[in-house]
């Protein structure tokens, strides 16, 4: 196999770059321990007698004890703003998330409002654990503001152990538990290299996918810094390919002496254009070669059309994505709103494979009260193409389109429409402190949401296989279940669903649901 030749580069990479992300955090870190030891006086007074906003990974709230006295005046001048406590993030990465800067007008009333939305903002960068916002009036008219930070840590050479099925009920169910079915490597990233949010990762993974994925990413190449790039390339291999949809569940082939079936090569280079704080706009442009072995290709003749065993293409996408969430990672309040357009295959030459998809997702989310709160999304993508290879044709079941109750089921599409609808209820929320262990591991939030939900969905297919009764009829899920919400972005559910296909039962998941 091509991932087995050279086997001696890869670990070198692998050193070399995890070398270089040491080099620059020691480095970060010795020049701020220096500029921490001489924090000014008037930032320690700050500290002490000012009034604070803290955001961690649970959700900001004001107390209600906390007491504001406002002078006569409508607004206030923010005089200086104070960055501290961030050993490796430039000061120029951080303020370019923030609306407000020195000389800043705002309103008395208003301070620990836009102030927490700054929070947010700068938490859901993802660089930090926690955001403690401290402000003070010492002359009147002028506001002294510090932002106090504690970063993540930034560079994870992670061993690598991940299910290749869609899902863990999938797994454990219709796979039978098979080890087999594991995929184990190695992944090396920094989410923050050379202290700019540029993230670098390399991927080395082998088990039932074997593949190898580099990738790096800058925010900002512009002095304005409104313009990011992203550059990609990878190879992928399997010996075990699901080839087709039969009785609404993705069936899989292998061969006894496990021969390769599958590979696809790909590469893609993107620009990002901030627009506003809160959207952003994405231009991709993208290769993919991909091959499959003459014995999928006879089980499915459809798989890449036309019983083609090559599909080659450059794909050409643009999506806008508008972000003004609460949090990221588990959102309790605001909305969210995707556009994307995808062209596959330019289609210039005849009987050139030629595919044009939309998609579009909108998500709300509000809070009823201190600790109960609603979530309703929806999201419908159509596809534009004439005896569009299976391959190409992915419809629910697959990523985050997933009626819930139907975890199990996957269903091609042209057409689909699915609508989610959640209440959550805010059971339990406490950060635990390991005063041991190192700043970026040392606070571990954690919070419990019991909920009850309602989905629905259409899949539109004008040719279905026979077997397979879920495309072109309307599908519903309910149920009941809890998420608890842990410290890197981690959710944990456990939710006991009815469909309208007459199947209940308990599913399990580790990413949330929206």
């Amino acid at each position: 196999m091509i991932l087995t030749k050279n086997k001696y580069i890869l670990p070198l990479l692998l050193f070399l770059i995890t070398f270089v992300g040491i080099s620059f955090d020691i480095k970060a870190q010795d020049k701020t321990k220096k500029q921490t030891e001489n924090q000014s006086e008037k930032s320690n007074k700050i500290r002490k007698e000012g009034r604070k906003i803290n955001v961690s990974k649970n959700q900001a709230e004001k107390s209600p004890n906390e007491k504001t006295t406002y002078f006569s005046s409508d607004s206030i001048t923010i005089s200086h703003i104070h960055l501290e406590c961030h050993k490796k993030t430039k000061d120029r990465i951080i303020l370019r998330e923030l609306a407000i800067y020195e000389g800043y007008k705002i309103h008395r009333k208003d301070i620990e409002t836009i102030l927490e939305q700054e929070s947010n903002k700068i938490f859901n960068t993802r660089l930090f654990v926690t955001v403690d916002i401290f402000y003070e009036e010492f002359t009147k008219g002028e506001l002294d503001i510090i932002i106090s930070l504690t970063e993540q840590w930034y560079i994870y050479p992670i061993p690598l152990i991940e299910l290749a099925d869609r899902n863990f009920n999938v797994w454990w169910n219709q796979q039978g538990r098979d080890l087999r079915r594991l995929e184990y490597g190695i992944r090396v990233k920094h989410n923050n290299f050379r202290g700019r949010k540029e993230e670098l990762s390399f991927l080395f993974q082998t088990g039932f996918t074997n593949k190898f994925d580099l990738r790096y990413s800058v925010p900002y190449i512009n002095k304005a810094q409104t313009l990011g790039l992203n550059i990609s390339v990878g190879y992928a291999e399997n010996t075990n390919v699901g080839y087709i949809t039969d009785r609404d569940t993705l069936r899989f082939i292998e061969t006894p002496e496990r021969d390769v079936l599958s590979s696809r090569f790909y590469s893609g280079i993107s620009l990002t254009a901030r627009s506003h704080f809160y959207d952003r706009h994405t231009f991709f442009v993208g290769y993919k070669n991909q091959t499959i072995a003459d014995t999928v290709a006879q089980l499915n003749g459809n798989f890449f059309g036309e019983g083609k065993t090559n599909q080659r293409f450059v794909a050409l996408e643009y999506n806008f994505f508008r972000d003004l969430r609460d949090r990221a990672n588990y959102p309790l309040k605001g909305y969210y709103f995707l556009f994307a357009v995808q062209q596959q295959g330019l289609g210039i030459k005849q009987n050139e494979f030629s595919l044009f998809t939309a998609r579009t997702e909108f998500a709300k989310f509000i809070p009823l009260s201190k600790k109960l709160f609603f979530q309703s999304s929806a999201n419908m993508k159509l596809t534009f193409a004439q005896n569009a290879p299976y391959a190409n044709l992915r419809g629910m079941g697959y990523g985050r389109d997933v009626i819930r109750g139907f975890e199990y089921n996957v269903t091609e599409s042209e057409q689909h429409f699915i609508l989610k609808n959640t209440m959550r209820f805010k059971l339990f929320e406490n950060t635990f402190r390991l005063n041991k262990m190192p700043s970026q591991f040392s606070k571990i939030p954690v919070a419990i949401y019991p909920k009850v939900y309602f989905d629905a969905g259409y899949s539109q297919l004008l040719n279905p296989y026979e077997s397979n009764s879920l495309p072109n009829q309307w599908l519903y899920g309910t149920g009941a279940g809890i998420d608890v919400v842990l410290y890197f972005n981690m959710v944990l559910r456990a939710e006991y669903s009815f469909t309208s296909t007459g199947i209940s039962g308990l599913r399990l998941g580790w990413k949330a649901d929206f």
